[in-house]
């Protein structure tokens, strides 16, 4: 944070900051802040504040790990100097207590986002694909409006999971229909991340979306999959029947049921992520 601060006001002083804001997102977020609030004072960038907002030209926002517990310590006991947060976390995972190795008692939280968009779509109405880059791959995310489809054999057994993009195009494009077990009108080609190594899906494969969108506004749209708990227990033992006995196993990894990407979506992804490398820091 310290090198950052320093790399940051020689960008700040250039481009003479209006509502700028600074994101810390790791390490000890009360100290960083306090550091960089000093240092953004002595070299006169906040020197003047907004008189409209109270804010300084230059805000801080928090975000990394940020729940109930640590955001009123961040404003009540450290009195962190920082005007907007990110606690998208605590919301996407529906409160401390859903994570496994919590051992805090704080309220669930009765929601849950996603954090991380693939499209943006300009004034003209262009869409653009979009993507975070990160080190961590974990954290990274891929570009586009995207789906998921599994793919099955005429027995019914698993193929493959696909993730497909479909900025561009629409799931007409490549599925005859919208029953809940359609065909493949056209070849699709799936990429893995970990490997160069193609799995092609010929026309008339069995396709299904094993995600679905549960509302539509107020409305429930699949309610069926509301389901008593032995509906639940007889659907997920049909579900797991059809696995091959090598994606069986639980070993509390992903690796045993991997999902590919659809090959033009992989290139893309390639492409925006300098081939997954990281070739320059200004």
């Amino acid at each position: 944070v310290e090198v950052g601060i320093e790399d940051a006001i020689i960008v700040l002083k250039e481009f003479n900051p209006q509502h700028y804001t600074l994101r810390i997102d790791s390490g000890d977020l009360a100290r960083n802040a306090e550091w960089c609030a000093k240092r953004l004072k002595e070299e006169g960038i906040n020197s003047d504040f907004d008189t409209a907002t109270g804010h300084p030209q230059v805000g801080i926002s928090l975000s990394g790990g940020l729940r109930a517990v640590n955001m009123w310590s961040l404003v009540q006991i450290q009195k962190a100097p920082f005007v907007s947060s990110g606690i998208g976390g605590y919301l996407q995972f529906g409160g401390e207590m859903r994570r496994k190795d919590s051992d805090l008692y704080e309220p669930a939280v009765n929601t849950e986002i996603v954090t991380k968009s693939g499209y943006a779509q300009t004034p003209n109405g262009r869409a653009l694909r979009m993507i975070k880059n990160s080190e961590e791959p974990a954290k990274s995310s891929r570009p586009g409006v995207l789906d998921r489809w599994r793919f099955r054999d005429s027995a019914g057994m698993l193929l493959a999971d696909v993730e497909v993009d479909l900025t561009h195009t629409s799931r007409d494009d490549y599925i005859e229909n919208e029953d809940v077990l359609s065909t493949l009108s056209q070849e699709l080609t799936s990429q893995r991340l970990d490997t160069f190594k193609p799995k092609h899906l010929p026309e008339g494969t069995l396709v299904e979306r094993p995600i679905v969108s549960m509302l539509k506004g107020p409305e429930l749209i699949a309610p069926e999959l509301y389901q008593s708990l032995h509906q639940a227990r007889k659907r997920f033992e049909e579900g797991f029947a059809s696995l091959p006995e090598d994606y069986k196993r639980v070993d509390g990894s992903h690796a045993a049921c991997p999902v590919g990407i659809e090959r033009k979506h992989y290139l893309a992804w390639q492409e925006m992520t300098t081939n997954g490398q990281v070739i320059a820091r200004v």
